[in-house]
């Protein structure tokens, strides 16, 4: 009996033993929990680390809101085009969001074991605005192809940025801690330039304001001569410039004129005259160049535009005369100049035309004779309101008409080798 008595203590003891060894475990793990615990961090759709300094039992709940709205889908991450407006916690307790880590720093408890704290997150946005001339215009960004001249970019809160005139966008764009940044392009001006292109073009006034308008005429073709012959090279066209004051979508219509056709040798068959009313030549001469249109009303010299429509045109830059061809008379055969009222005469000796466009004229007895033996004479340089009738050569017409309803215009006469040119820029807007 005693025996049987002293197994059961000895298995009694055995027992008490193993539990007071797990009772120390516990307690040794709690020990443990106390000492390195952090703050359990918990939210209401998905669950992040918070980074403190002291280690300590607090729990801090993170609820996410959007623009103050309860967010009733996923959490919006790093790097996804989100940044937090405020962090808004509970019993005094403060915090700051960090953008790189994506959860709370600077946490100060305020000694409170139970914290509840709101992040408010919004849509980072950039708002680009233009101006002209500091004038706010229009709603849409101007293309790169509307011509405008940029001047400035300006962001508001502290936000910087550059435009590229090449991309045609904001580059370097620095949001500095700004969520809904705003950014506005100021234009100088607009600026449009024509070259020739054998077609009608058009100018569509984008705002109301005053405009510079710039027309040269296209230059006469050269005479390269048969042996024992003189030749010449064309005349240049004229420029014709000033001012008018255009009101918003009014279209304009652009001719630039072309240049006249050159002659080699003793060709014979008809030479066209360069686009927008240079004159022709039948022999052994070259052509007139085109004078350049700018207008109201579409059309070109003789197709549109003559004495009748004469008002609709504002800049006429007159062409320039083709070259003749002819004996060791004059030094030189060469086509006048496009003149802003009437086409030069030739450049050297008596027999040319006064009243003419820039033609070459030879004949003694009667000037709108092109013809000195078997030899011709340039076709005129492009004009508007008359056409003279020359055998053997046409004149381009008179360049009567070179400025009309413009402002503070100039002319000059000769300036333009080659094929005319227009350009067109704003200057103030209304």
């Amino acid at each position: 009996m005693k025996l049987e008595r002293f197994k059961e203590n000895k298995t009694n003891s055995k027992y008490i033993i193993i539990s007071f060894g797990i009772i120390l475990l516990l307690l040794a793990a709690y020990g443990v929990y106390k000492t390195f615990a952090i703050y359990k961090v918990t939210k209401r759709y998905d669950v992040i680390r918070a980074q403190i300094g002291d280690f300590s039992d607090t729990d801090i709940t993170i609820d996410y809101t959007l623009d103050g709205e309860e967010i009733t889908g996923n959490i919006p991450q790093k790097n996804t085009g989100y940044a937090a407006n405020s962090v808004t916690c509970e019993k005094g307790v403060t915090a700051e969001w960090d953008s790189t880590s994506w959860g709370l720093v600077n946490i100060n408890s305020n000694n409170q074991k139970k914290i509840k704290c709101i992040v408010d997150l919004s849509k980072e946005e950039l708002t680009i605005t233009y101006t002209l001339q500091n004038k706010s215009v229009g709603t849409t960004f101007p293309a790169k192809t509307d011509g405008y001249v940029y001047d400035s970019v300006t962001c508001e809160n502290g936000s910087t940025a550059s435009f590229n005139t090449t991309t045609w966008e904001l580059t370097n764009f620095n949001r500095n801690g700004v969520i809904k940044a705003s950014c506005n392009v100021n234009f100088s001006s607009i600026v449009k330039e024509y070259n020739y292109t054998g077609g009608m073009q058009t100018f569509t006034v984008p705002v109301a304001g005053r405009y510079h308008l710039e027309a040269y005429g296209a230059s006469g073709g050269a005479v390269t001569p048969v042996s024992g012959k003189i030749g010449g090279t064309g005349g240049n066209g004229g420029y014709v410039e000033g001012t008018i004051v255009l009101s918003i979508n009014r279209i304009l219509y652009i001719a630039v004129g072309g240049q006249g056709q050159s002659c080699v040798g003793q060709t014979v068959s008809n030479v066209s005259g360069g686009y927008n009313g240079g004159g022709s030549a039948n022999g052994y001469a070259a052509s007139g160049g085109g004078a350049t249109t700018i207008s109201y009303i579409t059309g070109t010299i003789g197709n549109g535009l003559d004495a009748t429509t004469a008002n609709q045109v504002l800049l006429l830059g007159p062409g320039g005369g083709g070259a003749g061809q002819g004996g060791t008379t004059y030094s030189s055969y060469r086509g006048g100049n496009g003149a802003a009222t009437s086409g030069e005469a030739k450049s050297d000796g008596p027999h040319a035309s006064s009243t003419s466009a820039a033609g070459w004229f030879s004949n003694p007895i009667n000037k709108y004779n092109a013809r000195y033996g078997n030899l011709g004479a340039g076709g005129g340089g492009g004009g508007v309101l008359k056409t003279f009738y020359c055998s053997g050569a046409t004149c381009g017409g008179d360049g009567g008409v070179c400025i009309n309803n413009i402002s503070g215009g100039t002319m000059q006469s000769g300036v333009r080798s080659g094929h005319g040119y227009a350009k067109i820029t704003l200057v103030s807007v209304d």
